[in-house]
């Protein structure tokens, strides 16, 4: 039976902190976040950058030495990699997002699709063509230890997919990254609002982040309470496994 002290979570971003904080609070589970570097995998797979960084953090996170073995027994990590996946691009920019908008901001990533509109279509915010159509993404894993019999990580990873539109233009003044350009379908009416023109407690009962840190905690009661919940435990290679949602 797994037992659930502190985790930490490595990350910079406040806006994500808050958003992990609520979670853990109302699990009644302590976490602490430490702002630390770590090299970020280059992969088309966001399971596989974010079961590498967690690993790393791991590592990092419990002084480690690089180069030999992890040891059991050290503090668990959380990291969470997010993907913004254009339906009119197959999926790009996927994990890649947090480049494109440090290069592109959110005007030029909505302009990524622009060239997709059918000549006669209206540009229309309300319409949510299938052209703006995408889905938002989110990868929890945490690293609690080795397997002493194999000597592999033990990592658990959980899936949150949110289905949404890209509107015509930014709207909203509040959250964080992409938040101005992302509106969620599963509101009412669908696609009303933008992460950025909701308040904290609605976009955290339907955002991607939301649905992965829900399963991340209730697998950690779960397992606290000596019950399986949640993902399986991932001890292959990331390729191998299957998402907690039945996606790869």
């Amino acid at each position: 039976m797994a037992t659930w002290g502190k985790v930490y979570l490595v990350s910079g971003n406040k806006g994500k902190q808050m958003e992990v904080q609520r979670y853990f609070t109302q699990a009644q589970l302590m976490v602490e976040a430490v702002n630390i570097n770590l090299p970020e995998t280059q992969n088309s797979s966001a399971e596989k950058i974010s079961w590498d960084k967690a690993v790393e953090a791991y590592r990092v996170v419990n002084r480690m030495p690089v180069g030999e073995p992890l040891c059991h027994g050290g503090t668990p990590v959380l990291v969470d990699d997010t993907s913004l996946e254009f339906d009119a691009l197959c999926g790009l920019p996927g994990p890649y997002i947090k480049w494109f908008l440090d290069r592109l901001g959110v005007e030029g990533l909505l302009k990524m699709v622009k060239g997709f509109a059918p000549p006669d279509e209206e540009d229309s915010t309300d319409a949510a063509p299938a052209y703006r159509r995408a889905s938002a993404v989110c990868i929890v894993s945490l690293c609690y230890g080795v397997d002493e019999a194999t000597g592999q990580p033990l990592v658990q990873q959980f899936r949150g997919v949110c289905r949404g539109a890209l509107p015509a233009g930014p709207r909203g003044d509040v959250g964080f990254g992409w938040d101005s350009i992302f509106a969620p379908e599963a509101q009412t009416p669908a696609y009303a609002k933008t992460f950025a023109e909701m308040s904290v407690d609605e976009k955290n009962t339907l955002s991607h982040r939301a649905k992965a840190l829900q399963m991340l905690t209730e697998y950690l009661q779960n397992s606290r309470a000596g019950t399986q919940g949640g993902g399986a435990c991932c001890k292959g290679a990331p390729e191998e496994k299957i998402g907690v949602n039945g996606d790869k």
